[in-house]
């Protein structure tokens, strides 16, 4: 996703939880870091797009490495030829 990408969504995703209302703008009981923490550790689990998007990233430039038989890595050949 680009970044834009992310902070629309993210943007959504406050909106929802601290939305305004007709008395005006809600409370926000809690910081944005805490709502993406782990339900484990005192979040709401939800989770921080931009972290989620390198690791997705990553995990799919690491993949592109390492599996010579996939898919994507022959279609992204193909591209370049």
């Amino acid at each position: 996703m680009s970044v834009m990408v992310v902070k629309e969504i993210v943007k959504l995703q406050r909106n929802f939880l601290w939305r305004w209302s007709s008395e005006g703008r809600k409370i926000a009981w809690a910081s944005w870091k805490m709502v993406c923490e782990l339900k484990e550790e005192g979040g709401l689990g939800m989770i921080d797009l931009g972290r989620f998007n390198v690791a997705i990233l990553g995990k799919w430039i690491w993949r592109l490495g390492n599996d010579k038989m996939g898919l994507w890595k022959k279609v992204l050949e193909m591209e370049g030829s």
